[in-house]
């Protein structure tokens, strides 16, 4: 019995597996088979999930469609496709970069000796300042790196570190790779270099698929064939990738709490926010009755997270 499902936020490409539980099939990178999804179609769909008359009805309408409501259906501008972004830190570095380094190993294309190579390789390298040092883990398979040490693997130190360590047709699927994300992490980009990028990521995924199988494939490697359009809409990656995100994760993570769970603290001054809205609520309508739907549609926003 084969099962499929529709995963994609971008297209209704269906990923079949084998029964339930087992992990789907990632791979076929021919975009032409690939059917968009619209805003106006993903809008009915998500209306017919909140129209359902009984929750097994509204789960089955969105395993079928792939669509749920939200309250952000309620902005006339909001488009649920073409405001559904890809991070290209994620999708990109911490990814496929990290996932192929892995799937190299497990496979034995890279052994601990290769490894150690690489590192005393990566070791000569002197570069600026504003780069910065590989860190020596790359002798311990890579273990521990940051998004912005994957990124100046990936674009400065991987293809001269690599060369004559793996095999050559492997070398050229990564070389496309590389070439793609020099491409991508640029502040400045022309379509014509985005369309570029884009031709090589496709060209990785379909060597990829070919050298290490359908079954190494990816969720990240399919949303390669969708990061052009975010970057026609939204412009270079600087401008939206999680990076900054990542930078103040890491900020907050070293302050000293003394032992405290700040998650949980976080969480239960949210939730007191949230149980105030009520009473903020009534207590607005009361006196500015004039901007009662306005209220109602913050106030919905409030109660969505709860």
């Amino acid at each position: 019995m084969c099962v499929f499902f529709s995963g994609c936020s971008k297209c209704f490409k269906e990923f079949p597996r084998a029964s339930f539980g087992e992990k789907p099939d990632f791979s076929g990178f021919d975009r032409d088979s690939w059917e968009p999804r619209s805003n106006s179609d993903h809008r009915a769909a998500a209306d017919k999930v909140r129209q359902a008359k009984t929750p097994s009805d509204a789960q089955r309408f969105a395993s079928l469609s792939g669509a749920r409501y939200s309250v952000l259906f309620q902005l006339p501008y909001y488009d649920a496709i073409r405001f559904a972004l890809i991070d290209p830190m994620h999708n990109l570095l911490l990814g496929t970069a990290k996932h192929v380094l892995k799937t190299w190993i497990e496979k034995g294309i890279l052994s601990e000796s290769d490894l150690q190579k690489l590192q005393k390789r990566v070791n000569l390298v002197k570069p600026p300042s504003e780069i910065g040092r590989i860190p020596k883990k790359i002798s311990d398979g890579f273990k521990g790196f940051t998004a912005d040490q994957w990124k100046n693997w990936v674009c400065i130190y991987s293809l001269f570190a690599l060369k004559g360590v793996i095999p050559n047709e492997h070398y050229g699927m990564w070389t496309a790779f590389v070439h793609a994300c020099q491409l991508l992490c640029r502040k400045v980009i022309t379509k014509e270099e985005c369309q570029e990028a884009d031709q090589k990521l496709m060209r990785f995924c379909t060597m990829f698929e070919a050298l290490c199988g359908k079954e190494k494939c990816t969720p990240n490697m399919h949303l390669h064939g969708h990061l052009q359009d975010c970057i026609l809409d939204y412009g270079p990656v600087f401008s939206f990738w999680c990076f900054s995100f990542e930078r103040y994760n890491g900020i907050m993570g070293d302050y000293h709490t003394n032992n405290v769970n700040i998650g949980k603290y976080m969480y239960s001054i949210l939730v007191k926010y949230i149980a105030n809205c009520g009473t903020l609520k009534l207590y607005c309508l009361a006196l500015l009755p004039t901007t009662a739907n306005n209220l109602q549609t913050l106030y919905n926003v409030c109660t969505f997270i709860h």
